[in-house]
């Protein structure tokens, strides 16, 4: 959120329990290839795992659960032993937990709704604060943000009408992101058919239609900004 002037808070939608949460850690001792993203739909979620240069591997487990957890008083070693019981049957997450020296502690995750209000005033919210969207792009959404504000306040005539055209110009491919998260998210909390026949079809997608489907974000050309490239 950037701005100078304090004013009345807006009305706005609160963060919901999205039935997920994660768990990550580094495990040693267990082959991964570095620099190769892996990820499997487990009995619950997802497990994604990342080999390291140094030979560790980075993981996560993405837990579906659609009641919130108590986080407080669980222990490391339960947590594990959580894991390994969901991940029973799915043999490379199995040995990643059992390796695993170096536990983060669990994170929920949330939802919110759109947030109907960007800016007012002489405040506007930029990145996370106008549009968390859950899909691993805050920190690139929140620079477009920037050279797009910075872009609309430089053209209108007034401060207001550059602050209501970045809100125009913003909200159609933050919206498409948001909406792309939504899907990924319902994914890992699919039933059992579902994250079966997920299992089954992403290596498919990844392989043949993944740089076609996400190119309208990794090539979009938010254009110049003060003259400058």
């Amino acid at each position: 959120m950037v701005g100078h002037q304090a004013g009345p808070r807006p009305p706005g939608p609160l963060p919901a329990y999205a039935g997920l949460y994660t768990v990550s850690g580094i495990a040693e001792g267990v082959a991964s290839k570095p620099g190769t993203f892996n990820m499997v739909f487990a009995r619950n979620g997802a497990f994604l795992h990342l080999g390291a240069p140094d030979g560790t591997v980075w993981w996560s487990a993405q837990v579906a659960e659609p009641l919130q957890p108590e986080l407080a008083g669980v222990s490391d070693e339960q947590w594990l032993e959580r894991l390994a019981a969901l991940h029973r049957a799915e043999r490379q997450p199995s040995a990643i937990i059992r390796a695993t020296t170096l536990l983060h502690r669990p994170t929920l995750m949330h939802t919110l709704a759109e947030v109907p209000t960007w800016h007012g005033g002489s405040v506007v919210l930029v990145g996370d604060a106008a549009h968390p969207v859950g899909a691993g792009q805050g920190a690139s959404m929140a620079i477009e943000d920037a050279v797009v504000l910075a872009q609309s306040v430089a053209s209108a005539a007034t401060v207001e009408h550059g602050l209501a055209a970045y809100d125009r110009l913003r909200r159609a491919r933050v919206g498409k992101l948001s909406r792309s998260a939504a899907s990924n998210r319902d994914a890992k909390t699919a039933g059992p058919f579902r994250r079966r026949l997920n299992e089954l079809i992403m290596p498919i997608v990844f392989r043949h239609f993944y740089d076609r489907a996400t190119a309208w974000l990794y090539t979009h050309d938010l254009g110049t900004l003060g003259g400058r490239p």
